[in-house]
C-alpha cells in the first residue's frame, strides 16, 4: 500500500521513504516487488527465492518467498527478518492477478470496506453493507466500474469463480493476513487483483500506532511470516 507524507514517524523518529515509481505520488507496494531476488533452492515442485535488502529508508531485512505446487494448488510463503539496529514496523502481502471475465464472481467475507480518495489514500472506513456492490459476503459479480478498495474483518478464505469456464479458485490465507485488497480498473478489464495483506493502505500514518492497523513491530533479529494457498 501507499505511504503518505514522505515517510512515517515511529518511536519519536521520522523515517523518510522515497518514491519508488515515477508515475506515483507516494511509495507503493513496498520494496520487495521490484528487487532482484536470487534462487536459494529449488526442486521439481517448488522454488525458494531470497532477498537481502539495504533500505528503503531505515529498513534492513532478509526476506524469502517460496512457491510450491500442491496437487491442483499453489502455496506461497513469505517471511521477513529485521536486520536493522532498531525496531521497526513491518507488513506483508501477496498481489496475485487473476483473469476477469464478464461472469467472474468473488466471495470473500468482510465486515468493513475502506474508501479511497482521488490520490488513492484512505478516505474512511464503512460497513460493507453500506456498499452492496462491494459486499462479497456472498458470491457477487465484480463492480462494473473502477474498484481499488481494501477490506477488514476477513476470515482468510475466499473464492473466485469463472462459471463460463467451469472453474473456481479457493483462496486460503494465514491468520495475519486478515485483510484484502480488490483492484480492477473497469468492467471490461481482463484482470482482477485479489491481494491478502496484513494492513490497510497508509497504515504507517493512520491515527494511533502502526501496530493498531495490522503492522507488526519487529525487534532486531525478529521475524514475521505469512502464507496463502490458491487451489483450482
Amino acid at each position: 500500500g501507499r505511504v503518505s507524507g514522505g515517510g512515517f514517524s515511529f518511536d519519536g523518529v521520522f523515517h523518510a521513504l522515497p518514491r519508488n515509481m515515477e508515475s506515483e505520488a507516494y511509495p507503493l507496494h513496498g520494496s520487495g516487488f521490484s528487487a532482484a531476488w536470487h534462487v536459494a533452492s529449488e526442486g521439481a515442485d517448488f522454488m525458494r527465492l531470497a532477498l537481502s535488502a539495504e533500505g528503503p529508508g531505515p529498513f534492513r531485512f532478509d526476506a524469502a518467498v517460496t512457491y510450491r505446487l500442491d496437487d491442483a494448488g499453489l502455496v506461497m510463503t513469505l517471511e521477513v527478518t529485521n536486520r536493522a539496529a532498531i525496531r521497526l514496523p513491518y507488513g506483508l502481502g501477496f498481489h496475485p492477478w487473476f483473469v476477469r471475465d464478464a461472469d467472474t464472481t468473488l466471495a470473500a467475507p468482510a465486515t468493513d470496506v475502506w474508501l479511497e480518495q482521488a490520490d488513492h489514500l484512505p478516505k474512511g472506513r464503512e460497513p460493507v453493507a453500506m456498499h452492496p456492490d462491494m459486499d462479497f459476503n456472498q458470491p457477487r459479480l465484480l463492480p462494473a466500474r473502477w474498484i481499488n478498495n481494501w477490506f477488514d474483518g476477513w476470515d482468510g478464505k475466499a473464492r473466485i469463480a469463472w462459471p463460463g469456464r467451469g472453474l473456481a479458485a479457493d483462496i486460503e490465507a494465514s491468520e495475519a493476513l486478515n485483510r484484502y485488497v480488490v483492484f480492477s480498473p473497469a468492467a471490461d478489464a481482463d484482470f482482477v487483483c485479489f491481494e491478502p495483506v496484513t494492513h490497510p493502505v497508509d497504515a504507517f500514518n493512520l491515527p494511533g500506532e502502526p501496530q493498531d492497523h495490522g503492522l507488526k513491530v519487529l525487534e532486531p533479529g525478529e521475524s514475521l511470516d505469512v502464507s496463502m494457498r490458491i487451489a483450482v
